[in-house]
Formats: C-alpha cells, structure tokens, sequence
C-alpha cells in the first residue's frame, strides 16, 4: 500500500501494476525500444474500486509519466559510438532476421570509424545485407 490511496490493499496493488504498465510504455516510447509485453493488469479485477473513479487512470498516468521523466533523467547518456551500435544491433536483429554478435558491426573501433565517416548504421547494414 505504497500509494495509500484507498484502504482497500487490492485495489492499490491494482493501481501500482497499472502505473507500472503506463510506465513501461511511456520508456518504451522515449527510448525507441518495441513494447512487445502482455500487461500485467489483464484488465481490472472485479469489485476494485478504479472502475468507479475514472480520474485514477489520469492519475495513474501522470503518476508513471513522473516516474518515468525520474528513471530518464538519472540514466546516462550513451555516446555516439554506443547510440550507434545500439540503432545497428536492432536494425540487424528486427528487421534483417541477423544475429549482431555474428557481424563486425558490433565492434566499438569499426562502429567510431563508421560514425567518424558519416556512415549511418542503415548504411553500413544494407551494405552487409547485400
């Protein structure tokens, strides 16, 4: 019952998973990373008492954007070089079907040389998939 909302302890753990889902998917979009997960909350369980004040949706929402905004601004910033490894190791992994660890292109040294270049990680992995 961190949030003490209520006295009733299920619907809190109800609204905590529900922040946390709004939360997951708030990162997900900042970050560019897919959200393919199943909710936790699978819908709210009979007798709660969130159905009966649609408001907590809105306040479960601002509550996760504000945590969210907390996780983003304490992470550190990644590099050049890590950004661009990370934005190759996707494209080569979702959309090529390839493993990053089996390609040069997870090497640091190959990627700076890349970023230095002005070859963007779409460039250098249409020219492997070719």
């Amino acid at each position: 019952n961190r949030y003490g909302l209520t006295v009733d302890e299920r619907t809190d753990s109800v609204y905590e998973v529900l922040v946390t889902d709004i939360g997951t998917a708030f990162l997900a979009a900042r970050l560019g990373l897919p959200d393919n997960r199943r909710p936790q909350h699978d819908g709210l369980p009979a007798g709660n008492n969130l159905a009966a004040d649609p408001w907590r949706l809105f306040r479960a929402a601002d509550d996760a954007r504000r945590a969210a905004e907390w996780l983003l601004a304490r992470r550190p910033v990644m590099g050049e070089v890590d950004t661009w490894l990370k934005m190759a190791t996707f494209l080569l992994s979702h959309h090529y079907g390839l493993v990053p660890e089996e390609t040069l292109l997870t090497s640091p040294a190959l990627a700076q040389r890349h970023v230095d270049s002005g070859i963007t990680p779409l460039m250098a992995v249409n020219a492997l998939a070719r």
